[in-house]
């Protein structure tokens, strides 16, 4: 399941771009 690991990734660069 790559989308998962897409969306961590995502939420990840969000949270630490916040």
């Amino acid at each position: 399941m790559p989308w998962v690991m897409q969306t961590s990734i995502n939420q990840r660069i969000s949270f630490t771009t916040f």
